[in-house]
């Protein structure tokens, strides 16, 4: 699909869909846009007795649809359903509507590609190597993550006298786990995380190994929900004035967490 770029307006017409994944997609509903902020879109829903709280939940992917000539598509992530009072005629008294707050949609093209853009952040994961293909693998050893895409993640391997984590290889097989920090208010409790996953590339460190790992194998709700939670957390980046890193993560917990990550 070619890239789109264009501005929502309000009283603009939007088609919104959850995705289920697999390529499927759930009822549609109209609504209408209500306002547009810099990272956010109000909508409400044409049909005022739709309980949206009840089918849009934060934090997921939804699709959108902008009908006209030519007709637009976007991806998107919930934020919340905002319960609120409107006056309209013809009876102007305050009636209660839930609306469905949204993230700001951009360019098509960009929200697919951004599905394998790396975000950098520090999180707490473990890692299990498979020792054979019958599936037995070692025990989990806690690591460092440094950054994490819908494909894979990179992580920070540090063996210690107590803890003699065998060096990796290319194309080994792995399990990892991981909890994605809070990011409010779509993850307020953060995102746990797991997957099977390969070895990709290996980089030699004074304190162990910075390993890439290319998911093989992870639940396609799990990886709607790192994409959306990616959305989430470069979002409050930028509405904080914090910066986005472009190079290698830093290794000092401490200080990257004061400095991006409170």
């Amino acid at each position: 699909m070619s890239a789109l770029n264009f501005p929502l307006q309000r009283k603009q017409k939007v088609i919104v869909r959850q995705r289920l994944g697999e390529g499927n997609e759930g009822q549609p509903y109209e609504f209408v846009v209500e306002s547009v902020s810099p990272d956010e879109v109000l909508l409400l829903p044409v049909d005022e007795k739709v309980d949206i709280a009840k089918i849009f939940t934060p934090g997921e992917i939804v699709t959108g649809f902008v009908p006209g000539d030519p007709p637009y598509q976007f991806q998107s992530v919930v934020i919340r359903v905002r319960r609120t009072y409107l006056v309209r005629p013809p009876y102007f008294i305050p009636r209660p509507i839930s609306m469905l707050l949204i993230s700001v949609p951009e360019q098509v093209a960009v929200a697919e590609r951004r599905r394998y853009f790396r975000v950098r952040v520090l999180f707490e994961a473990k890692v299990a190597f498979v020792l054979d293909e019958k599936g037995s693998i070692t025990d989990f050893y806690p690591v460092t993550g440094l950054d994490i895409s819908s494909m894979g993640v990179g992580l920070h391997i540090k063996p210690t006298h107590s803890i003699p984590i065998p060096r990796p290889s290319i194309q080994q097989q792995v399990l990892v786990t991981g909890s994605l920090p809070p990011v409010r208010p779509e993850f307020p409790y953060g995102l746990p995380f797991e997957a099977r996953g390969e070895v990709r590339n290996i980089t030699e460190m004074g304190t162990g190994w910075r390993v890439g790992i290319m998911f093989t194998s992870i639940d396609r709700r799990t990886q709607d929900l790192i994409v959306a939670w990616c959305f989430a957390f470069q979002r409050r980046l930028k509405r904080e004035g914090l910066p986005i890193l472009d190079g290698e993560v830093a290794l000092d917990e401490i200080e990257a967490k004061e400095a991006w990550q409170r």
